[in-house]
């Protein structure tokens, strides 16, 4: 309905004489309630041809409350008065989408409870007030419960309640039918709207709306929906809407129509199949599988044939999605109704099912019944297991419930009678045509840990010409496995490897075992794969790299480990696509740009020579193949192989397995592989990029200050002067940085000027010496103007460094200073000094001689003083003092 209108009606409402009046007790006093009387039911029925004007008193007592705020009385009022459309009230309530999406198919029964005899109050002197204000209190609770259509049971449970007009609004509501009837429909179409304001619950007035608009097919089909949905366990309702929403071409509505349907007649097998095949017409197959699902515990015993159908075509595809337990659901359905209609097919997969859950009493009593089955079982109360005292299996049972049965005794642990089934196994079951029972029966007693008995089965098919397959083997080594029979499991495996050469748990078992006895050698060739014809498992190579280990061959070791390692990365080929490998962070454009490289250079993209790795959940863990990759680093390390060290790290740089999780430690590794390697050009791709990553990091700047000095690239001065106008001078990191580059790049004015900088802000002594030093490499040039004064300069900071640091170390202060003044040619005091360091002892010194003790070298540059002076005596004294060993 529109805005427009539904205002319009509204407007000429309120100047009609259609008006219900609404009177609150609480407004009225005592001597006003007193005059009213109560009268019997048919007193208090109105007449179907009640006029307007006539219904204004009757109806106070059922208006005495103001409706509650119940959801669909919101939604239903907002609707009728133009705030909403008819797509939001669907929005809101789910009518059309709930049954589509939540498809749940609970069997739910409408409870519907009829509202006690309406009571109309009459005036009346001869009713007491307490009588009639609880007269007025009881009949206001009980029709504030029909109008909010909701009720509580026994149990607590909310259910629906149908909403009953009351008996003045009934007349109204016979009133509007009449109306429209003679053709009145605009007064009919009122009357309707005044009910619903009142009531809006009550089904009544949509259905003679709908009955009015059934030239409109929209509104037809809104009101008709309306209604339906306020009173859901019409069933012709629902059909007529989904027969004409088939019409329009709406299937998803006659969907949910039908499916609103079944909801409360859940035994009406039309409806639940009619819903099935408009499912399937729009393609949603699953939804309509599992209405067949639920479909089946109501299809009665007398449609046997449809039933059993229907049971199988579920129960097989849920077999297929591997839910067993819903397969066998679905045949249960028709076993408990049917099971004289299952013919042998059908109990064979019956019982499999039976028995893939568990239910192995239940396949004793199937088998009772249909296949003869005496077996006597004594229940005991107070034990959990089953005891079954006697059983006798007939001659003629099939061979496959033979076997069923005795797996189903077997997990039952009835195995004191396992000599009488084992005879009636070798008596009735040839190995070589039935060895599959044989093979079931002994992997039920496998996994209750009988492996005795199951060898008893096994060592019959091991023998068979038939059945001596890989996989009778592979439970045959188990069994001698597990009892500890080391030799014969070592046997079966060999010869479970021979059947199966792919089967690589079984290598895996097999070489544990011969590792076990000492012999690497033949647990070494078990663990080989062929890298051009068979598929590598990431599982066995990973053993075999730790076998190569444990014997000592340290080379084979890392080949094989990196060879696994790289499974997930690309094959780096020079160094150009080591260079890209490093320098790019994000995986994607790393692997475009080598790509991109390779196709520059007229090479072909993929690798051809790559073997093929099997993808599986056993994979070894990513922290597990991380602490390999680091253990052969660290040998690569030891034996000085920096060139493959950097490949390997490299390359893992390619893998998004690693690098998504170990991104910074491969920069890191990468850096240090590069620096050994003395590879000027990508050390410095490398240390740059960490550098910006990790700027607040000393070891950054320690790493690309090592970078610094094997390197005589211009780059690097461009790099740092563009760093350093990024960062604050006055920052010690990069200022000392700068400072030392143009300490060693004889930049001698540059780097004075920066270490002044910096002294100035920490006064620390390094900076003095290092000024003095700077200040004695400038004094020595050869074209130098006021040397002296230079030379003065770097004396004075000399002095300073040694205030600042002779009291916490004066051995290594005099050592500098002696190294300092030899330099400037001022021999006389740098022999003062290197004679201090001489006779300089302290307790730190002596335990820790090997680091901090100068002794030996200011004794060598003092005997290079002597010796270049020409007293040969005191070089030699010196030398033979303190260095001669």
């Amino acid at each position: 309905m529109d805005d427009e209108d539904s205002d319009d009606i509204y407007m000429e409402m309120e100047t009609d004489d259609v008006v219900i009046e609404e009177v609150e007790t609480e407004d009225l006093l005592e001597n006003e309630i007193s005059q009213f009387r109560v009268v019997t039911p048919d007193e208090g029925t109105c007449d179907p041809n009640l006029t307007r004007s006539s219904v204004i008193a009757s109806t106070s007592s059922y208006t005495a409350q103001p409706i509650l705020p119940e959801h669909e009385e919101i939604l239903i009022k907002k609707l009728i008065n133009g705030e909403i459309d008819f797509s939001d009230y669907n929005a809101q309530m789910g009518v059309l989408d709930d049954m589509i999406i939540d498809e749940t198919d609970e069997i739910v029964e409408e409870e519907i409870e009829v509202p006690e005899e309406p009571v109309t109050a009459t005036a009346s002197s001869n009713s007491s007030n307490d009588f009639t204000n609880e007269l007025f209190q009881s009949r206001r609770d009980a029709f504030r419960g029909n109008l909010t259509g909701r009720s509580v049971n026994k149990e607590g449970k909310v259910t629906r309640r149908r909403c009953m007009l009351p008996p003045a609004l009934q007349g109204l509501m016979g009133e509007a039918n009449l109306c429209y009837a003679r053709g009145q429909t605009a007064l009919a179409e009122k009357l309707c709207f005044e009910i619903i304001r009142q009531v809006p619950l009550n089904h009544e007035p949509f259905l003679t709306l709908a009955q009015i608009h059934e030239n409109n097919v929209e509104k037809y089909m809104q009101f008709s929906l309306i209604a339906a949905h306020l009173n859901p366990s019409d069933m012709d309702q629902w059909i007529r809407i989904a027969q004409l929403a088939i019409e329009q071409g709406n299937v998803k509505q006659a969907i949910n129509c039908y499916a609103k349907a079944s909801k409360f007649h859940p035994r009406n097998l039309e409806l639940r199949l009619r819903r099935i095949e408009l499912l399937e017409s729009i393609g949603e197959d699953k939804l309509a599988f599992r209405c067949t699902f639920s479909m089946l515990s109501v299809i009665p015993p007398e449609s046997g044939d449809f039933l059993m159908e229907r049971a199988k075509y579920v129960a097989k595809k849920f077999v297929e999605e591997n839910k067993m337990q819903k397969a066998l659901s679905a045949l249960n359905c028709a076993y408990d109704k049917i099971p004289n209609q299952f013919k042998l097919e059908d109990l064979h997969m019956y019982l499999e099912l039976l028995i893939s859950t568990g239910s192995y009493k239940t396949v004793l009593d199937v088998l009772c019944v249909h296949a003869g089955l005496n077996i006597v079982i004594n229940e005991d109360a107070a034990a959990t297991d089953m005891y079954i005292t006697m059983c006798d299996i007939p001659d003629s049972i099939n061979l496959d419930f033979r076997s069923k049965l005795i797996v189903s005794m077997v997990h039952l642990r009835a195995f004191h009678l396992f000599d009488y089934l084992f005879d009636n196994i070798t008596k009735f079951i040839d190995v070589e045509e039935a060895g599959d029972c044989y093979l079931d029966i002994a992997e039920a007693l496998m996994k209750e840990e009988k492996y005795r008995e199951a060898l008893r089965l096994l060592i019959p098919l091991v023998k068979s010409q038939n059945y001596s397959l890989a996989a009778v083997w592979l439970r045959h080594a188990e069994c001698y496995r597990v009892i500890n029979q080391i030799d014969e499991a070592i046997e079966s495996y060999q010869q479970v490897v021979k059947l199966a050469p792919q089967h690589f748990d079984a290598r895996l078992t097999l070489s544990a075992l011969l590792k076990k006895q000492g012999k690497y050698a033949a647990a070494m060739t078990v663990l080989e794969q062929d890298l051009e014809n068979e598929i590598i498992d990431p599982c066995v190579l990973y053993e075999r790299c730790f076998m190569l280990k444990e014997t000592g061959n340290m080379d084979q070791y890392v080949d094989v480990s990196f060879f696994l390692l790289s499974r997930n990365a690309i094959k780096l080929r020079n160094s150009d696509e080591m260079t890209i490998a490093a320098s790019i962070v994000k995986m994607s454009n790393k692997v475009a740009m080598i790509k991109e490289h390779r196709v520059n250079n007229s090479e072909p993209v993929d690798d051809t020579d790559v073997p093929e790795f099997i993808k599986s959940d056993n994979e070894p863990a990513l922290e597990n193949e991380w602490n390999l990759f680091n253990d052969i680093i660290s040998i690569c390390y030891e034996q000085k192989r920096f060139l493959l060290m950097q490949r390997i790290v490299l390359t893992m740089h390619t893998s998004r397995r690693f690098y998504a999780a170990y991104s910074r430690e491969l920069d890191f590794l990468a850096v240090l592989s590069s620096i050994y390697t003395r590879d000027s050009n990508l050390s410095y791709v490398l240390g740059k990029e960490m550098l910006n990553k990790h700027m607040d990091i000393p070891r950054a700047w320690n790493l690309f200050n090592v970078v610094l000095q094997f390197s005589i690239d211009i780059r690097y001065s461009r790099y740092l002067l563009r760093l350093f106008r990024r960062v604050e001078l006055l920052h010690i990191t990069p200022a000392m940085i700068r400072a030392n580059y143009f300490l060693l790049s004889g930049s001698y004015k540059y780097a004075i000027n920066d270490y002044m900088c910096i002294f100035e802000k920490t006064k620390s002594p390094l900076l003095a010496l290092l000024i003095a030093i700077t200040y004695s490499h400038l004094g020595q040039q050869k074209f130098i103007e006021k040397k002296h004064a230079i030379i003065a300069h770097s004396l004075s900071y000399s002095s300073k460094y040694q205030e600042l640091r002779e009291d916490v170390a004066p051995h290594e202060v005099h050592y500098n200073l002696g190294r300092l003044h030899h330099h400037l040619g001022i021999n006389h005091i740098a022999v003062h000094h290197y004679n201090k360091v001489l006779g300089y002892s302290s307790e730190l010194i002596d335990k820790n001689r090997e680091y901090l003790d100068l002794k030996k070298e200011a004794a060598f540059n003092l005997h290079l003083i002597y010796k270049k002076s020409g007293n040969l005596y005191l070089a030699r004294k010196c030398l033979y003092d303190y260095i001669v060993v």
